[in-house]
């Protein structure tokens, strides 16, 4: 029974401190130095939806720089190496994304490009292909959104 009290106290006090982690997504949101005014697309649609939703958060806030982005997004599935029946056995898949970015202040202009390639197996089944390629380029997006972020932060860096 003390066991269970103290586990319970010990647990109010930790959940009602306030505490928040210092890098969490939310203060890193807060904390950034510019927001994304307008963002063009075109080009492959499931990495273009990845990247709206992952840069949603940056188009809801005003901050000191303002940015106007057009990003023309490019995705192609090799084969890498076939077995011997001549089916394939690996795929290459690549994604181009060649973004400009424009600070609205300013008007200063950075064209940035970032390519990404990942190797993985043909399992046989075509449905979860399908689904092992979206998975990758959902999870390249990231990757590619990410290091955007942080070109953007330094913008006047670069």
């Amino acid at each position: 029974m003390l066991k269970k009290i103290i586990i319970l106290f010990l647990l109010g006090l930790t959940t009602s401190c306030g505490y928040e982690a210092q890098y969490s997504k939310k203060n890193f949101y807060l904390h950034n130095n510019f927001s994304i005014a307008s963002i063009e697309f075109s080009g492959d649609r499931i990495t273009n939806l990845s990247i709206k939703n992952l840069l949603r958060n940056y188009s809801n806030i005003q901050r000191e720089q303002s940015f106007r982005l057009n990003l023309k997004t490019e995705s192609s599935t090799e084969i890498i190496s076939k077995d011997s029946k001549g089916d394939p056995s690996r795929y290459k898949i690549r994604i181009n994304i060649q973004v400009k970015a424009i600070r609205n202040e300013d008007e200063k202009q950075k064209n940035m490009i970032f390519t990404k390639d990942y190797d993985y197996n043909n399992n046989g089944d075509v449905s979860a292909l399908k689904v092992t390629e979206r998975e990758i380029k959902i999870s390249m997006a990231k990757t590619i959104t990410d290091e955007l972020v942080t070109k953007l932060i330094n913008f006047n860096d670069y």
